[in-house]
């Protein structure tokens, strides 16, 4: 059972790290407000050369093979609720290092996740 909520943190702190990342290059490209996808193209193209979105992107991929590992070890039924704790790790993480706001619908919600979790760990 250590196993797996160490494996489930350090899950989502890749995870939540990717969307951080992603995120921050997504801030300095600016908004993408065009409708035609003509228009799209050349920011898809800077986006591939910014830092911070090809390191989200990398993360996502470790994310990835990290979550199909956890899938060989343990059950679906219970990994995947578990891998919920990935918001409330996103959400502090998105406050911490983008400086966006905690509501108090971002910290109702995170405490219900929490206590879900915690119901879902006393199962096992």
């Amino acid at each position: 059972m250590r196993l797996l909520f160490f494996l489930i943190i350090i899950y989502s702190l890749i995870l939540g790290s990717s969307q951080v990342a992603l995120k921050s290059g997504i801030n300095q490209l600016g908004k993408l407000n065009s409708k035609h996808l003509s228009d799209i193209w050349p920011i898809f193209l800077q986006a591939l050369t910014s830092w911070p979105i090809m390191i989200g992107i990398l993360f996502m991929v470790l994310s990835f093979f990290l979550w199909f590992y956890i899938l060989s070890l343990f059950k679906l039924s219970l990994v995947f609720p578990l891998s919920s704790i990935t918001f409330v790790v996103t959400v502090i993480m998105a406050a911490i290092f983008l400086g966006e706001g905690l509501t108090i619908c971002n910290v109702i919600g995170t405490l219900v996740i929490c206590a879900g979790v915690f119901i879902l760990l006393l199962r096992v």
